[in-house]
């Protein structure tokens, strides 16, 4: 058969079948075969168009969400009443900023949105402004005073794209970072919060300016591959019908005219894939349809889902809304409701509390530095023993609440008779906060009795 066609089309002229249904072209055949590439690691634009993914915007938000809406208190040693209710007062009150969105109120949204930050882009920030006791120009550069602050001003909530920590050569501690908004200009670490992404390790962070990856990174690939799986599936039901085109004279077109019986065979074809199509010749032209089975397919695409399962850590209730089946299933199981909470939990503590209640002196916490303020709610005295609870992630139905109450009861009954003396601190602990009982707790009068 003669090539009638230029190198530039580049078209492998196996056979007549080619002609008809593209293949060998990279534009029309999608069976010709696939490319293996070193990607690099997300930029701005691309993680902000992922986001419009309903999908992969549920893996961004959903666990950032989880871990501040039921959110938590603080605690201290005797439990006065009146500094936690000022301490939460407080916390309430502080200004937040979030690049680009109206000023909000609360430590919780500042939180979120840093989260939100640090798994979309690699890291969440929020830099802590504070107004000093003296009159002296606000220096964010220089490290935070706890003995000269009057007030904490505002939160300011960036993502990795608008700050970044400054390396050192000797790669050890991290003592500025770099903000990128309005002008470069240096930040002491003891003023920022840093909100962790999925971690590299120090070659990437180092190719990454010091910053982790989004959390998108791990679940692109596969989530695309997935992606494509479906729309390969809509694509089969249609290229597995075959087409036969039988053509009068079509071996004397192929003698004399093959431009002619190339024009012919695209307007009945359209070029879509190998499996669309082929060409015979016959005495009369008919046009027919054969249809071939496809199995297998579902067990594809259920592969590629449990991959895309083993780069979350979200349950498949969550991730992909498949609920438990049987009668009476509530699609949340035991096992799933406690992987989530424990998922939730693990990121609190991981992430979040360290960040209110510091680690040492050169990097306080939030609570830490409210405490610190003189116009604070505590007059500038941090209380003993200041710490962090977070609220229980599961609410009891009422019959397991009234289960539990009567669990109470009967091991107070059993103190009572054995141990007497031990009894008013098993009530304390039983009774006198959330944690353990959202319904009951002692009043302050009450907590004071038992503890005298």
């Amino acid at each position: 058969m003669n090539n009638v066609f230029s190198a530039a089309q580049k078209l492998r002229l196996d056979g007549i079948q080619n002609l008809v249904t593209g293949m060998g072209v990279e534009a029309y055949d999608q069976s010709m075969g696939m490319q293996l590439f070193s990607r690099p690691i997300l930029n701005q634009q691309q993680q902000s168009k992922l986001l419009k993914y309903g999908f992969l915007r549920k893996l961004v938000c959903k666990l950032p969400k989880a871990a501040t809406s039921r959110w938590g208190n603080a605690t201290i040693i005797d439990g006065n009443a009146d500094v936690l209710t000022d301490l939460e007062t407080a916390i309430d009150k502080i200004k937040v900023i979030i690049p680009g969105e109206l000023p909000v109120t609360g430590v919780r949204k500042a939180f979120y949105h840093a989260l939100f930050n640090a798994f979309l882009t690699g890291n969440g920030a929020i830099v802590i402004h504070t107004i000093p006791k003296k009159n002296e120009i606000l220096d964010l550069s220089q490290p935070i005073d706890l003995k000269n602050l009057k007030q904490i001003r505002k939160l300011v909530v960036l993502d990795r794209w608008q700050i970044q920590p400054v390396l050192t050569q000797d790669l050890e501690e991290v003592i500025y970072f770099q903000t990128l908004m309005g002008g470069a200009s240096r930040i002491h670490s003891s003023r920022v919060l840093w909100f962790d992404g999925e971690k590299l390790d120090s070659w990437g962070r180092m190719q990454n300016q010091g910053c982790d990856e989004s959390i998108l990174e791990g679940i692109y690939e596969v989530f695309m591959q997935y992606a494509g799986g479906i729309q390969g599936a809509a694509r089969m039901l249609q290229d597995f019908d075959v087409l036969d085109i039988a053509i009068k004279g079509l071996w004397d077109m192929t003698a004399d005219q093959a431009k002619i019986m190339l024009v012919r065979a695209q307007q009945n074809t359209q070029m879509q894939s190998i499996y669309r199509a082929r060409i015979r010749d016959a005495d009369n032209e008919t046009l027919t349809y054969s249809t071939r089975s496809v199995g297998g397919y579902s067990d594809l695409l259920e592969t590629l889902k449990n991959w895309m399962q083993a780069n979350t850590e979200y349950p498949p209730a969550i991730l992909f809304g498949e609920f438990s089946t049987g009668l009476g299933a509530s699609g949340k199981s035991q096992e799933e409701r406690t992987l989530w909470n424990e998922t939730i939990a693990d990121l609190q503590e991981s992430r979040m509390t360290h960040q209110l209640i510091g680690r040492h002196e050169a990097a306080p916490g939030l609570l830490d530095i409210l405490c610190a303020c003189t116009e604070g709610p505590t007059s500038g005295k941090t209380p003993d023993g200041l710490g962090w609870a977070w609220n229980a992630l599961y609410t009891p139905t009422p019959t397991e609440q009234a289960d539990l109450e009567m669990n109470r009861a009967q091991m107070a009954m059993t103190i009572a008779g054995g141990d007497p003396a031990f009894l008013p601190q098993y009530i304390l602990s039983a009774y006198g906060g959330s944690d353990f009982n959202p319904i009951i707790t002692l009043t302050p009068e009450y907590k004071k009795q038992v503890a005298d």
